[in-house]
């Protein structure tokens, strides 16, 4: 009987499947983040290498049992990249390891086939895509793309800057926030945040996608903005892919799965308007199973459902 594994690893959460071939969930296991380009190398081989063996401990499996091994990975964005990882990893005893970025992973548990484009809206964002068996990403927030909530906070702080330079109107976000922080004038927030001394997190996205919600001027401009730029990525990904039919787009990152009325109606309104044959999904599992998905090929498409019913139950 064979068996499969898929990791997903992100930068805070790092998820490991192990199934057979019938689709049937032998373990399901969970760390830390283990993006390299935050923990470093040496920790992240080491982060994810314990995974595995708590995985295979879980399943009863040694690494040898493992026909197949998908590592989707945050951080992974070039082919020299996977191949530093694949040498390592391969003295765990995995016979045969994939090596992804970890966009892709959400691609293939959106849509089994693997067929489409992914948007990623989280922390950061990226954009995949796969067609006729070529992928392709986008290469990193600091490239370029579309950035999710860190796109979001500077874009906040030069709307701020803008409505105090009265560039635009003060909306209540703007006083919101002044108070929030503590202020006792307008000035004297300004200081601090030209200054450094103070340092939007990222942590206010749920607070600027609230206001946005409720009508705020402010933060429905930003949020329109970021919208458009995911869709920009996602245009520009699928005509490289030469997608010019029906295909999917899948919606992932907690931005996409958020709930926020006012950012799914100018996300989906966009797609709509820029891209008319795609269907949206959201993804509504663990990217992880995506991962496994790949690891499994066709036999994963074909049991898809099964897995993701399997992953569900065990995460209760």
């Amino acid at each position: 009987m064979a068996n499969y594994l898929g990791i997903d690893v992100g930068g805070t959460k790092t998820d490991a499947i192990i199934a057979n071939h019938l689709g049937e969930v032998l373990a399901l296991a969970s760390n830390g983040g283990a993006n390299w380009e935050s923990i470093g190398f040496s920790d992240a081989v080491a982060s994810i290498s314990a995974l595995v063996s708590e995985a295979l401990h879980q399943a009863n499996l040694r690494a040898e049992d493992i026909s197949e091994a998908t590592f989707a990975m945050a951080g992974v964005d070039w082919e020299s990249d996977a191949e530093m990882f694949r040498a390592e990893l391969s003295k765990i005893g995995l016979a045969n390891i994939s090596i992804l970025n970890d966009s892709f992973a959400a691609l293939f548990a959106g849509t089994p086939s693997g067929e489409g484009c992914v948007s990623i809206c989280g922390t950061g964002g990226k954009t995949s895509g796969q067609h006729n068996g070529k992928l392709l990403q986008t290469l990193g927030v600091l490239a370029g793309e579309a950035g999710g909530a860190l796109q979001l906070v500077e874009s906040l702080q030069s709307a701020l800057v803008s409505a105090y330079n009265g560039r635009t109107e003060k909306s209540p976000l703007y006083f919101d926030l002044i108070g929030a922080f503590k202020f006792s004038t307008e000035e004297k927030f300004f200081h601090a945040l030209i200054r450094g001394h103070l340092r939007l997190q990222t942590t206010l996205a749920p607070v600027i996608f609230e206001a946005a919600d409720a009508g705020d001027e402010i933060a429905q401009a930003i949020t329109s903005q970021l919208a458009r730029d995911h869709v920009a990525d996602l245009v520009a990904i699928s005509g490289r892919l030469g997608i010019d039919g029906r295909f999917t787009i899948v919606r992932a990152g907690g931005l996409h799965t958020a709930g926020s009325t006012y950012f799914d109606n100018a996300f989906n309104s966009e797609v709509k308007r820029a891209l008319p044959k795609a269907e949206i999904v959201v993804l509504e599992t663990i990217p992880a199973v995506g991962a496994l998905i790949h690891a499994m090929g066709p036999v994963g498409t074909e049991v898809s459902g099964r897995i993701k019913d399997g992953v569900e139950r065990l995460a209760k």
